[in-house]
Parts: structure tokens; C-alpha cells; sequence
């Protein structure tokens, strides 16, 4: 077998373009990999998180107040990937949480979350 034989072989085996093989994705996933015949109907399904001025303070039981976060500004744009790093107990769940609008009971947010140059608005039930 030749080794033209063989890149035919592998280009018939391929699958179409794309598609994603053997991979697991979530429902929002699957949404947003869509190929773009299928989001022609529904719009463009991508979005822009910004957060500004973002500061959350935390009331204890001893009802002192306590700033976990203070003064964040930024944001996450489609197509690109982010890494939050930061040592233990830095606030990086905090800040997730905050702008997934999940912040617990006694924790006040303070600043502007906008989707898409929008206050966000929650889907789900925030803790």
C-alpha cells in the first residue's frame, strides 16, 4: 500500500467539516457550535460579558461587613478563552459567582454586569 493510498484512505474516513467526534458537550455547547446554517434563523448566539467597578461586600454573623472583592473592571469576548488564577481564598469563585448573578444571601454586589451592552437578566434562581 502506498502512501497516496493511505491520505485518501484517511480524507474519505474524516468527518465532515465542522463536526466534532467524540466529544460530550453540554445543551449550551452544542448550541453554540452549531454550524452557521442553522443559526442563520435564530441570530447570532454569542456574547460579550463586561463588569464594571465590580465590588462585593459580605456581611458576617457578628453583623461587621467585610469587601471580598473591590473595584473589578473587564471582560470575556466570544471565540476567545480566559484562565481566572489567583491563590487560594483571592476571590475567584467570589467574582464567577457574582457574575453569574449566584452570590449567597449575604453578600451585596455593587458596579454594572451587562450581556451584550445589557443588564443581564437571570434565567435561573440566585442563592
Amino acid at each position: 500500500m502506498n502512501s497516496q493510498h493511505v491520505m485518501m484512505e484517511i480524507e474519505a474516513n474524516k468527518p465532515p467539516h465542522g463536526v466534532i467526534t467524540g466529544v460530550a458537550m453540554s445543551p449550551l455547547s452544542e448550541t453554540l457550535w452549531r454550524e452557521k446554517t442553522d443559526t442563520e434563523l435564530i441570530g447570532d448566539v454569542s456574547a460579550k460579558l463586561t463588569w464594571k467597578d465590580l465590588t462585593v461586600t459580605v456581611t458576617v454573623g457578628s453583623g461587621e461587613t467585610h469587601k471580598v472583592l473591590e473595584g473589578l473592571t473587564g471582560y470575556a469576548e466570544p471565540g476567545s478563552l480566559m484562565a481566572l488564577m489567583g491563590p487560594s481564598g483571592s476571590g475567584k469563585s467570589t467574582l464567577l459567582d457574582a457574575l453569574a448573578g449566584r452570590l449567597a444571601t449575604n453578600a451585596f454586589l455593587s458596579g454594572s454586569v451587562l450581556l451584550n451592552g445589557r443588564k443581564r437578566k437571570l434565567s435561573f434562581g440566585t442563592a
